[in-house]
């Protein structure tokens, strides 16, 4: 990526609608092979080349790869809205927020609407060289190098995707779920209101500049 900000949404949309071959091709032209990823249901740790029986010798970025497969098998039909991204240079952090519908292909009763944040850790890494015949499995061709230049780009080491948990709930129970979860945190914050007022006489006491601070702003 030259520009992560506005790259990224063309790439979470090629991910989660895109083909099986634009799906692939986007995983190994941004992701590095030891790419790490996050998810409330499932989590893959960064790795390189651990022989597998029946396998061979695999890498991160193919467990990804699987999950993304089953994702677009399991909810062929998806739609995915991202609202905005941000890149944070200085700790190579880029940031979208997304709202996605999914249903499922076999149960079509199952409809999900949430609402999540991805954050993609970046590693900026050399970009292929024209003078080098030998291709790096992470990096695509780039036609902007020149005279055999090294460019650098941007590619994603880690992708974690943040779901409120009232979301999380939702892929359970579709449509009820998150309701459900409403009414545990409707209580937590019941029993917080309750317990601040029983407690502040302690509170005070623990905190003397607090009641100070209220006389001075009557």
């Amino acid at each position: 990526m030259d520009s992560p900000a506005n790259d990224i949404e063309k790439i979470i949309k090629t991910l989660c609608q895109g083909s099986a071959s634009e799906q692939d091709e986007a995983l190994h032209t941004y992701f590095l092979p030891d790419a790490g990823f996050v998810h409330p249901l499932c989590w893959v740790p960064r790795f390189s080349n651990i022989a597998v029986p029946f396998f061979g010798s695999i890498n991160s970025l193919w467990i990804v790869q699987c999950i993304y497969r089953w994702y677009i098998t399991f909810a062929p039909n998806l739609d995915i809205e991202i609202l905005s991204t941000a890149f944070d240079e200085k700790n190579s952090i880029l940031y979208a927020t997304a709202q996605q519908s999914l249903t499922v292909w076999f149960f079509p009763i199952y409809s999900v609407t949430v609402k999540l944040t991805t954050v993609l850790k970046l590693e900026k890494r050399q970009s292929r060289l024209i003078s080098d015949t030998a291709r790096s499995p992470e990096l695509e061709p780039e036609e902007n190098s020149v005279n055999g230049a090294c460019i650098l780009k941007y590619y994603i080491a880690n992708q974690e995707d943040l779901y409120q948990m009232n979301y999380t709930a939702e892929f359970g129970a579709p449509h009820l779920g998150a309701r459900l979860w409403s009414l545990v945190q409707l209580f937590a914050t019941a029993v917080s209101v309750f317990m601040a007022v029983l407690t502040l006489p302690l509170h005070f006491y623990l905190n003397p500049d607090t009641k100070r601070q209220k006389v001075k702003k009557q």
